[in-house]
């Protein structure tokens, strides 16, 4: 498996791409927002560019994050992997369209506050069936816990118990959950060490926590 981190590119794909390189990683995959504008930036014939600065050392991939509504109309030929962003209707998106999903981002922010006695990380058992019998993993961003420790303390404890809640469900139901940096740039990136070691304090083995930042 690569070890491997999905970004956000702000047309610095190969700056970011040196710096994947000297954290330790052996693959990046350049993430990329669906709009109606993809076409307009002719998106693909500058992959096909990109890729060409692939080597021994550092494999390239592309995925698209998507909503429900982009699902339909979506291409998926185009990129290596399509990340949905989670919303209420998760349950329903999964249903209909998990042949076209490789990745679930953002299910911890869809639900309300936490009951006294149980979190609300957004997956159930019935999304994870759903997960696990399509080979679909969760992302977990590196980027949200920035911000939000930066922003609201009580929202960034929330977050964290929330994502140590996905992390039982995910080895209960036998689930691939995926930890990436989501940067726009080189200083937002972290490298494996400092990652791997964030996921064992929110409850990972240390085998977990390295299969978490590969593919």
């Amino acid at each position: 498996m690569d070890k491997i981190d999905l970004i956000f590119p702000n047309d610095n794909e190969e700056e970011l791409l040196e710096a994947a390189a000297g954290l330790g990683y052996s693959g990046i995959c350049f993430c990329y927002g669906y709009d109606a504008n993809l076409i307009k930036k002719n998106l693909p014939a500058r992959l096909k560019n990109i890729k060409e600065h692939e080597s021994e050392k550092i494999k390239i991939y592309s995925a698209l994050l998507v909503e429900e509504k982009s699902l339909q109309k979506l291409n998926k030929k185009e990129f290596d992997f399509v990340i949905l962003k989670a919303n209420k209707n998760l349950q329903n998106t999964l249903t209909r369209f998990s042949r076209k999903i490789d990745f679930v981002y953002g299910s911890e922010f869809i639900s309300g506050n936490d009951s006294l006695h149980s979190r609300k990380s957004g997956v159930n058992h019935v999304v994870c069936n759903l997960m696990k019998e399509n080979n679909i993993s969760m992302v977990v961003s590196l980027k949200d816990l920035i911000c939000s420790m930066h922003l609201d303390p009580k929202k960034f404890a929330q977050l964290l118990g929330r994502i140590s809640q996905n992390i039982i469900l995910a080895r209960k139901y036998k689930l691939n959950l995926k930890f990436v940096s989501f940067a726009e740039d080189k200083y937002g990136m972290r490298s494996r060490h400092d990652m791997i070691a964030l996921l064992i304090v929110l409850g990972m083995h240390p085998k977990e926590a390295k299969d978490a930042l590969s593919l």
